[in-house]
């Protein structure tokens, strides 16, 4: 488990137990600002995603610890966490930088996603599961279920994925 989850589960502990938001965490995150989703399952079921490509605190840190208790605990259509079932918390951080708009797919160059924001919903896709760029992007179009009518945009992004 690296810092960054460490962090994430240290928030969600803190929350069950005072209900209130971490606030001291490494100064590593605190000189940091990047885009951070928080995606935990819980024995294995999706427990809640939350977060952002774009930054929306005013540090890292803080944005792991929001996202984290967003994810966590406000997505009621599962079951709580509780102390006895936090230990099957499997909890995935992807932390996005060097996000920029994608005029032409020729410009995706060394990238490792796109984002499609449609209608208030951001729609994920990954380079990785595809063979070449322009699958990816038909993808994440079939994804968000846009057509050239809509307005929508899309941002290309690169991840550290932490687990």
């Amino acid at each position: 488990m690296d810092d960054y989850v460490k962090l994430s589960l240290n928030a969600i502990k803190n929350y069950l137990e005072n209900k209130t938001y971490l606030r001291e965490f490494n100064d590593y995150f605190k000189n940091m600002s990047n885009g951070i989703v928080v995606k935990i399952e819980n024995g294995g079921r999706l427990k809640g995603i939350s977060g952002s490509i774009f930054p929306s605190k005013e540090n890292m840190g803080l944005d792991i610890v929001y996202e984290s208790i967003n994810a966590g605990f406000f997505d009621l259509s599962f079951n709580p966490i509780t102390k006895n079932n936090i230990k099957n918390l499997d909890i995935t951080i992807y932390e996005f930088y060097d996000v920029e708009k994608l005029p032409f797919i020729e410009d995706f160059n060394d990238y490792d996603g796109v984002m499609i924001n449609f209608m208030d919903k951001n729609h994920y896709v990954f380079r990785k599961d595809f063979d070449s760029d322009l699958d990816m992007l038909k993808e994440a179009i079939k994804k968000a279920n846009v057509d050239s009518w809509d307005n929508f945009s899309i941002d290309k992004f690169k991840v550290n994925i932490h687990k």
